[in-house]
């Protein structure tokens, strides 16, 4: 295992704007090789890693792997959550729309540490549907000192409709600090606009803002978040198994142009 590991690390690219992607030698390599202890140095350096050309997990390997990471945090009496475009979604993350920048965990009185999503089928060349990170570390090391100091004031709450027809509510302060890393985070999710997200939108308010206030805020934050320097956009590949640090990213995805038979399989780590 050490000397896999320190071929690995020879073998980690970096990838623009951030994040790391790890080839298998060959295709079809076995991904539980690889130490969790390793790969998780690996994300608090790059916080986003691709693993390419390894082997497909099986459900139950997917999730015995995933276990030596941590303890898991499921859907109700489910471990893995099946990502599939739906022709009547009840969640966006099952429709065709384009799904805005989120954090796992919002909804929840637990925060996932890392987020594991594994393809195994791709949305195919020109259908949409590729998946967008957002490192927020960068969005306020590049924020100006007075925008940061202003954001740093605020506290967000958002209202989100829930596939079961309930509605949650949390609020949040829109600046805080990284669990491990104690680094400055942003944990914003974006709202849901008129006509554009139809399926379990998210609306928020900020504390002591008018509403003119609250608009002027969003507008001059958004543009930060998908700005090139902070945002990587993935186009998925069979097999691609990509691992994201939760607790310093924000996620989302591009909508689907046509109809997708697009399957990923997900998996969360306290």
């Amino acid at each position: 295992m050490l000397m896999a590991e320190a071929v690995c690390e020879r073998d980690v690219q970096r990838i623009a704007p951030f994040g790391a992607i790890l080839y298998g030698y060959r295709h079809g390599s076995d991904i539980s090789a690889l130490s969790p202890t390793w790969l998780k140095s690996v994300l608090d350096e790059h916080k986003l890693l691709i693993l390419r050309d390894f082997n497909i997990f099986s459900q139950d390997a997917y999730v015995t792997w995933a276990r030596r990471w941590g303890e898991l945090l499921g859907w109700g009496n489910e471990e893995v959550l099946d990502l599939k475009i739906q022709r009547r979604p009840l969640s966006s993350l099952f429709s065709h729309e384009r799904v805005p920048f989120r954090w796992d965990g919002a909804h929840s009185t637990l925060e996932p540490r890392f987020l594991m999503f594994q393809c195994l089928q791709a949305p195919g060349i020109g259908r949409g549907g590729e998946t967008l990170f957002c490192n927020t570390e960068r969005v306020l090391i590049d924020a100006g000192r007075l925008e940061r100091a202003r954001w740093e004031k605020l506290y967000v709450s958002y209202y989100s409709s829930q596939p079961d027809h309930h509605w949650a509510e949390i609020t949040v302060p829109l600046v805080d600090r990284h669990p491990t890393t104690d680094a400055p985070r942003l944990r914003f999710s974006e709202p849901y606009r008129a006509g554009v997200h139809e399926v379990n939108p998210v609306s928020i308010s900020i504390s002591g803002a008018t509403d003119q206030i609250q608009e002027k805020l969003i507008e001059d934050l958004i543009p930060h978040l998908y700005a090139r320097a902070n945002c990587y956009t993935h186009s998925w590949r069979i097999g691609d198994l990509v691992i994201a640090d939760n607790a310093a990213l924000l996620h989302g995805r591009k909508g689907f142009n046509v109809f997708s038979k697009r399957l990923l399989r997900h998996l969360r780590v306290l």
